[in-house]
């Protein structure tokens, strides 16, 4: 979520750019969107959960979650399109706001206070040296760019600033998808 926070205004600009727009983005509409989509995130798992089966249905939602923002990740790879961007990123966060209560819920559940307290300590300090790599190592320029994992080794001339942010997403589309096969094989069901 930090570098996605960091990186989707440039791949809004992008998009934009590739298109020929030349009018302001209007950034405060865009976050506006995106705060909404988060929120009816949070909406629909109020109302997913109100039956009762909030052990059950908060599970099957940190498995799916995943899976949905490494797709919404991988279409603003694959697609120069702003709007595809934009609903993209739109659906991320709409993920975002299943994926936050849901864990709470787990984490409140399963977990006790005084080691879920040791156990955000310790998370924090591999979180941020990755974020502090992922941003410290974005490239400027214009060069010749291969994606070996993505597009099966096609070559494209792409600005340093769009293949470094192409990068990122691809690896960290590849971290969600790892990360839902590690919590389908050990969440409680």
């Amino acid at each position: 979520m930090y570098l996605v926070v960091y990186f989707w205004s440039s791949a809004i600009i992008s998009a934009r750019q590739v298109a020929g727009i030349e009018q302001q983005t209007p950034f405060g509409l865009i976050f506006a969107n995106f705060m909404c989509a988060m929120t009816m995130g949070s909406l629909i798992y109020g109302a997913l959960t109100r039956s009762g089966r909030s052990a059950s249905t908060s599970s099957l939602i940190v498995q799916v979650v995943p899976l949905i923002a490494a797709l919404c990740l991988l279409i603003t790879v694959a697609t120069t399109k702003e709007w595809f961007r934009f609903w993209a990123f739109c659906v991320y966060e709409c993920a975002l706001g299943l994926y936050y209560p849901s864990m709470g819920f787990l984490k409140s559940r399963f977990v006790g206070d005084e080691q879920r307290g040791q156990m955000y300590a310790l998370m924090r300090l591999p979180l941020n040296i990755f974020v502090v790599f992922a941003l410290g190592t974005i490239r400027d320029g214009e060069h010749l760019h291969c994606f070996p994992f993505f597009a099966f080794g096609i070559c494209t001339n792409l600005e340093a600033g769009d293949s470094s942010r192409r990068d990122r997403f691809v690896a960290c589309a590849g971290f969600l998808i790892f990360s839902a096969i590690v919590v389908h094989k050990y969440v409680p069901r």
